[in-house]
């Protein structure tokens, strides 16, 4: 079996393990701003304030400031002005000089409905054939070279999926790895996209794998299953009054319109 494969397994299990035994804690400070002063150097949980939810920042990496971001994806649109460009509304990188230095990652909102179990694990399944899809124009561009998405592994009890991708870039013949850890929630995805050099995974790993399973959402905004599949059948008896709604002017007006030719 792939080796990174099972790295992916474990960690689904790992977040499941310390889902169940971790210790609460009313010391903790937390943050609802951008502001790199006031991000403590001993390691704090930030809190993005406009989507209701909160990560673990180790001490030793820092919040990318927001042009920074804006600037990223000025790029992209340049790059790629037939395309759209994902909704990236925050970043983090170990400490550096220079932004988006690896590692670091890119935080990105979908807005949606909540997704019910079966759309979330139906995300999970198409990971892999996402990322191949995404990455055809990067390939055919040379841009880069081999990618390898790995299955992704959802863990219900921690409610994310984690996937695994390794490719080539040619633009500096990098070997990188990227690790995605997906979040259903009640206004519907948070995914983190993390980016590092592939002989640097033993070192990072293990950080990622703590920023992952601190991921925590305000009450309110987590994701709620039960919710999700009660707001799919409001959506459902909407469509089916609809019609039936429909269906009942079209048979008036059929016999409307037969009793004025009479």
């Amino acid at each position: 079996m792939n080796k990174k494969f099972i790295y992916i397994v474990l960690l689904a299990y790992v977040l499941m393990i310390s889902t169940l035994f971790a210790e609460k804690t009313d010391t903790v400070k937390h943050f609802s701003t951008n502001n790199l002063n006031k991000i403590l150097s001993d390691g704090k949980f930030f809190s993005y304030a406009p989507g209701h939810f909160k990560f673990l920042l180790p001490y030793y990496w820092q919040i990318i400031p927001d042009k920074a971001v804006q600037r990223y994806k000025d790029i992209l649109r340049k790059m790629y002005p037939n395309k759209p460009v994902q909704n990236y509304v925050l970043a983090l990188q170990r400490k550096a000089l220079v932004d988006f230095t690896m590692p670091y990652a890119l935080v990105e909102i979908e807005t949606r409905p909540m997704p019910t179990v079966e759309e979330v694990e139906g995300e999970a399944v198409s990971f892999a054939p996402s990322v191949r899809k995404a990455f055809v124009d990067l390939y055919k561009s040379n841009l880069f070279g081999e990618i390898k998405p790995m299955p992704a592994v959802y863990d219900p009890m921690h409610q994310v999926i984690v996937g695994y991708c390794s490719m080539f870039r040619a633009k500096d013949k990098q070997h990188l790895t990227t690790v995605t850890a997906i979040y259903p929630c009640r206004y519907g995805y948070v995914r983190f996209y993390f980016t590092f050099q592939q002989d640097t995974e033993e070192k990072y790993f293990p950080v990622i794998e703590n920023i992952i399973k601190s991921v925590k959402f305000d009450d309110g905004f987590e994701y709620n299953p039960s919710a999700a599949k009660k707001n799919n059948r409001g959506f459902n008896k909407t469509i089916y009054t609809i019609v039936i709604v429909l269906a009942i002017i079209w048979f008036g007006f059929r016999i409307f319109g037969r009793r004025m030719n009479k």
